[in-house]
């Protein structure tokens, strides 16, 4: 029987490995810390795993060492990982990160054709009962086929009953571009969305 869960997102699953001093440029030879699991619907759904309801996200890793430390956290917290393809041949997507001391931050990402918006959205018959669907920013701003993909995620949960989440920067990001506004209205006139902070 497919199991039953609360709570779903879709998007990117990386490492970050970031500098371990503030004020260090990412061009610079000198040394970084990590793999730390991340990727912002990861600390989402990581989090509400931690929380105590039950939660799963679909997403994609490299068959590499890498890879396998987001699952393995997730699954530690209690998230399902059932949901997390493992993509032979590719490797697992990265996020290079530095602090400044005024609090900015610079990221350089290495996602694009790799497993982290590769995903897939599953069957029907694999989602039972969902209650709610979140979309993350960043997961939209990804790439074209991959927030297709999560168009296709959004009406599939709704249409399972599912009320649909966003976070704000989620709308101000599609909209910012006409041809994604309107992928993003047609798939929002086909859904029923609730806004989130």
């Amino acid at each position: 029987m497919t199991r039953q869960i609360d709570v779903w997102t879709m998007g990117e699953l990386l490492v970050e490995i970031m500098r371990p001093k503030v004020g260090m440029e990412l061009g610079c030879p000198a040394e970084f810390r990590g793999p730390y699991p991340s990727g912002a619907p990861g600390i989402f759904i990581d989090t509400v795993a931690r929380l105590g309801r039950s939660a799963a996200i679909i997403s994609g890793v490299g068959d590499d060492e890498f890879g396998a430390c987001i699952p393995q956290r997730l699954a530690r917290d209690g998230a399902c990982t059932d949901f997390i393809e493992v993509f032979s041949g590719k490797s697992t997507g990265a996020a290079f990160v530095t602090y400044f001391r005024d609090g900015s931050r610079k990221f350089m990402f290495h996602w694009d054709g790799r497993p982290a918006v590769l995903a897939r959205v599953p069957p029907s018959g694999a989602i039972r009962a969902p209650r709610y669907f979140h979309v993350m920013g960043c997961s939209l701003m990804a790439n074209e086929r991959f927030r297709k993909a999560l168009f296709r995620a959004v009406d599939l949960f709704a249409r399972k009953g599912a009320k649909i989440s966003l976070t704000r920067t989620s709308v101000s990001n599609c909209l910012a571009s006409a041809r994604w506004g309107r992928s993003w209205n047609r798939s929002r006139q086909a859904s029923c969305w609730r806004d989130s902070d």
